[in-house]
């Protein structure tokens, strides 16, 4: 079984469950300048500052959103250290984070998955090892 082309799917399927929640818990909201994902709050027009916007509750918390954000939590790191200066330009968090987030989640779930292959490799290799006359 190879896992890191296993686990980059499963992260991906994990990051559309949890963002699919969180639009029907933000459409409720109008109008939509704020966009809750998980427990994130992104704005769509971050220049804009004074203005009194309804933001979205805080979902409740499940399973798959809890599993992703614990699991790919460095992705979620490095999301934030390139989230912030994009804002700080205008750009939309919701683009950027849409954007960016389901790549750096797959290159961390590859990663991961190399680390897992690698090591049932090297397992396999010194039982055979053992076994050898």
């Amino acid at each position: 079984m190879r896992w890191n082309r296993i686990l980059p799917i499963l992260g991906l399927a994990f990051f559309v469950i949890v963002s699919v929640q969180s639009w029907r818990n933000t459409r409720s909201v109008h109008p939509a300048r704020h966009f809750r994902w998980s427990i994130f709050l992104l704005d769509s027009q971050p220049l804009r500052t004074g203005e009194s916007d309804v933001v979205p509750p805080l979902p409740k918390p499940n399973w798959p959103d809890s599993i992703l954000r614990i699991t790919a939590l460095p992705a979620f790191i490095l999301g934030a250290i390139v989230l912030a200066p994009l804002s700080r330009f205008g750009v939309s968090e919701v683009l950027a984070f849409f954007t960016i987030m389901p790549l750096l989640i797959f290159t961390w779930y590859y990663f991961l998955g190399s680390l897992i292959d690698r090591r049932i490799l090297r397992r396999n290799q010194r039982a055979v090892r053992a076994t050898a006359p």
